[in-house]
Protein backbone atom coordinates (compact mmCIF):
# COMPACT_ATOMS: atom_id res chain seq x y z
CA UNK A 1 0.00 0.00 0.00
CA UNK A 2 2.83 2.41 0.75
CA UNK A 3 4.28 1.92 -2.76
CA UNK A 4 0.93 2.70 -4.41
CA UNK A 5 0.48 6.12 -2.77
CA UNK A 6 3.63 7.75 -4.25
CA UNK A 7 2.84 6.32 -7.68
CA UNK A 8 -0.72 7.59 -7.41
CA UNK A 9 0.52 11.01 -6.30
CA UNK A 10 2.87 11.25 -9.30
CA UNK A 11 0.07 10.17 -11.63
CA UNK A 12 -2.22 12.90 -10.26
CA UNK A 13 0.55 15.50 -10.57
CA UNK A 14 1.30 14.44 -14.15
CA UNK A 15 -2.36 14.46 -15.13
CA UNK A 16 -2.95 17.77 -13.39
CA UNK A 17 0.03 19.28 -15.19
CA UNK A 18 -1.29 18.10 -18.55
CA UNK A 19 -4.73 19.52 -17.80
CA UNK A 20 -3.31 22.83 -16.61
CA UNK A 21 -1.10 23.07 -19.70
CA UNK A 22 -4.23 22.90 -21.83
CA UNK A 23 -5.52 26.02 -20.11
CA UNK A 24 -2.50 28.00 -21.26
CA UNK A 25 -3.26 27.33 -24.91
CA UNK A 26 -3.87 30.40 -26.99
CA UNK A 27 -7.35 31.02 -28.29
CA UNK A 28 -7.87 31.03 -32.02
CA UNK A 29 -8.19 34.50 -33.53
CA UNK A 30 -11.70 35.75 -34.29
CA UNK A 31 -13.07 34.57 -37.61
CA UNK A 32 -13.22 37.67 -39.82
CA UNK A 33 -16.70 38.73 -40.84
CA UNK A 34 -17.68 38.77 -44.46
CA UNK A 35 -17.49 42.47 -45.42
CA UNK A 36 -20.46 42.26 -47.82
CA UNK A 37 -22.38 39.95 -45.52
CA UNK A 38 -25.49 40.65 -43.47
CA UNK A 39 -25.62 42.54 -40.18
CA UNK A 40 -25.66 39.55 -37.82
CA UNK A 41 -23.13 36.84 -38.64
CA UNK A 42 -22.42 33.62 -36.76
CA UNK A 43 -19.24 32.17 -38.24
CA UNK A 44 -18.16 28.67 -37.20
CA UNK A 45 -14.68 27.20 -37.50
CA UNK A 46 -14.23 23.47 -37.04
CA UNK A 47 -10.86 22.09 -36.03
CA UNK A 48 -10.97 18.33 -35.63
CA UNK A 49 -13.69 17.55 -33.12
CA UNK A 50 -13.81 21.05 -31.71
CA UNK A 51 -15.78 23.92 -33.17
CA UNK A 52 -15.54 27.60 -32.33
CA UNK A 53 -17.93 30.35 -33.31
CA UNK A 54 -17.53 34.08 -33.71
CA UNK A 55 -20.55 36.38 -33.42
CA UNK A 56 -20.57 39.71 -35.27
CA UNK A 57 -23.20 42.46 -35.31
CA UNK A 58 -22.19 44.83 -38.05
CA UNK A 59 -18.58 45.79 -37.41
CA UNK A 60 -18.87 45.01 -33.69
CA UNK A 61 -17.30 41.76 -32.45
CA UNK A 62 -19.77 40.37 -29.91
CA UNK A 63 -17.94 37.18 -28.98
CA UNK A 64 -15.19 34.89 -30.14
CA UNK A 65 -14.19 31.31 -29.34
CA UNK A 66 -17.78 30.57 -28.42
CA UNK A 67 -18.33 26.86 -27.87
CA UNK A 68 -21.72 25.17 -27.43
CA UNK A 69 -23.79 27.16 -24.93
CA UNK A 70 -21.32 30.08 -24.89
CA UNK A 71 -23.22 31.42 -27.90
CA UNK A 72 -26.59 31.54 -26.08
CA UNK A 73 -26.23 34.65 -23.91
CA UNK A 74 -24.52 36.89 -26.51
CA UNK A 75 -27.15 35.89 -29.08
CA UNK A 76 -29.96 36.69 -26.64
CA UNK A 77 -28.39 40.09 -25.89
CA UNK A 78 -27.86 40.98 -29.55
CA UNK A 79 -31.37 40.01 -30.67
CA UNK A 80 -33.12 41.85 -27.82
CA UNK A 81 -34.14 44.70 -30.17
CA UNK A 82 -35.91 42.33 -32.60
CA UNK A 83 -38.80 40.44 -30.91
CA UNK A 84 -39.23 37.72 -33.55
CA UNK A 85 -35.52 37.00 -33.68
CA UNK A 86 -35.30 37.11 -29.89
CA UNK A 87 -38.03 34.44 -29.58
CA UNK A 88 -36.03 32.14 -31.84
CA UNK A 89 -32.84 32.85 -29.87
CA UNK A 90 -34.74 31.94 -26.69
CA UNK A 91 -35.91 28.68 -28.28
CA UNK A 92 -32.28 27.92 -29.16
CA UNK A 93 -31.22 28.70 -25.59
CA UNK A 94 -34.06 26.60 -24.12
CA UNK A 95 -33.03 23.61 -26.24
CA UNK A 96 -29.55 23.83 -24.69
CA UNK A 97 -31.01 24.11 -21.18
CA UNK A 98 -33.22 21.09 -21.78
CA UNK A 99 -30.25 19.09 -23.13
CA UNK A 100 -28.29 19.82 -19.96
CA UNK A 101 -31.25 18.78 -17.81
CA UNK A 102 -31.56 15.50 -19.71
CA UNK A 103 -27.87 14.73 -19.14
CA UNK A 104 -28.26 15.40 -15.40
CA UNK A 105 -31.42 13.29 -15.27
CA UNK A 106 -29.61 10.45 -17.02
CA UNK A 107 -26.75 10.61 -14.51
CA UNK A 108 -29.18 10.71 -11.58
CA UNK A 109 -31.08 7.73 -13.01
CA UNK A 110 -27.81 5.86 -13.43
CA UNK A 111 -26.82 6.49 -9.80
CA UNK A 112 -30.27 5.57 -8.44
CA UNK A 113 -30.61 2.36 -10.46
CA UNK A 114 -27.05 1.28 -9.78
CA UNK A 115 -27.32 1.92 -6.03
CA UNK A 116 -30.67 0.14 -5.84
CA UNK A 117 -29.32 -2.82 -7.81
CA UNK A 118 -26.26 -3.14 -5.58
CA UNK A 119 -28.45 -2.87 -2.48
CA UNK A 120 -30.82 -5.58 -3.70
CA UNK A 121 -27.96 -7.87 -4.70
CA UNK A 122 -26.15 -7.45 -1.35
CA UNK A 123 -28.92 -7.18 1.22
CA UNK A 124 -31.57 -9.60 0.02
CA UNK A 125 -32.18 -12.72 -1.93
CA UNK A 126 -33.06 -10.77 -5.06
CA UNK A 127 -29.67 -11.11 -6.74
CA UNK A 128 -31.19 -11.44 -10.21
CA UNK A 129 -33.30 -8.29 -9.81
CA UNK A 130 -30.33 -6.42 -8.37
CA UNK A 131 -28.07 -7.40 -11.22
CA UNK A 132 -30.76 -6.51 -13.74
CA UNK A 133 -31.17 -3.06 -12.20
CA UNK A 134 -27.41 -2.55 -12.14
CA UNK A 135 -27.21 -3.53 -15.81
CA UNK A 136 -30.17 -1.27 -16.66
CA UNK A 137 -28.40 1.64 -15.00
CA UNK A 138 -25.70 1.49 -17.66
CA UNK A 139 -28.36 1.89 -20.35
CA UNK A 140 -29.51 5.18 -18.80
CA UNK A 141 -26.21 6.89 -19.64
CA UNK A 142 -26.38 6.48 -23.44
CA UNK A 143 -30.11 7.22 -23.32
CA UNK A 144 -29.39 10.52 -21.57
CA UNK A 145 -26.56 11.40 -23.95
CA UNK A 146 -28.59 10.61 -27.08
CA UNK A 147 -31.57 12.50 -25.68
CA UNK A 148 -29.37 15.53 -25.00
CA UNK A 149 -27.87 15.35 -28.49
CA UNK A 150 -31.35 15.21 -30.01
CA UNK A 151 -32.50 18.25 -28.03
CA UNK A 152 -29.35 20.17 -28.88
CA UNK A 153 -29.79 19.34 -32.57
CA UNK A 154 -33.38 20.59 -32.42
CA UNK A 155 -32.03 23.97 -31.33
CA UNK A 156 -29.86 24.51 -34.41
CA UNK A 157 -32.74 25.49 -36.75
CA UNK A 158 -33.76 28.11 -34.17
CA UNK A 159 -30.25 29.61 -34.32
CA UNK A 160 -30.41 29.88 -38.11
CA UNK A 161 -33.93 31.31 -37.97
CA UNK A 162 -32.96 33.87 -35.30
CA UNK A 163 -30.10 35.11 -37.48
CA UNK A 164 -32.28 35.15 -40.63
CA UNK A 165 -35.10 37.06 -38.90
CA UNK A 166 -32.65 39.58 -37.46
CA UNK A 167 -31.02 40.14 -40.84
CA UNK A 168 -34.39 40.46 -42.61
CA UNK A 169 -35.18 43.53 -40.50
CA UNK A 170 -31.89 44.88 -39.09
CA UNK A 171 -31.67 48.07 -37.05
CA UNK A 172 -30.84 51.29 -38.90
CA UNK A 173 -27.23 51.37 -37.68
CA UNK A 174 -26.50 47.92 -39.06
CA UNK A 175 -26.91 48.17 -42.81
CA UNK A 176 -29.60 47.24 -45.32
CA UNK A 177 -31.73 44.13 -44.94
CA UNK A 178 -30.75 41.04 -46.88
CA UNK A 179 -33.19 39.20 -49.15
CA UNK A 180 -35.22 36.57 -47.35
CA UNK A 181 -33.66 33.11 -47.56
CA UNK A 182 -36.00 30.14 -47.23
CA UNK A 183 -35.29 26.71 -45.71
CA UNK A 184 -33.49 25.37 -48.83
CA UNK A 185 -31.17 28.37 -49.08
CA UNK A 186 -32.66 29.94 -52.21
CA UNK A 187 -33.71 33.58 -52.33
Amino acid sequence: MTLVRPALAWAVIALGGALAAGCDATLPPPIPRHPDGPCLQVLVYRSGRASHATLWRGELLIGTDLVNTDLDEPLLDVTADNPASHREAEAYHNAHLAAGAVVLAGLATFAALFATGIHLADESHHETAGLALSFASFLSVPAGVFGALALSARGQPHLRKAVDLYNANPPDDCGPPVPYVDEQGSS
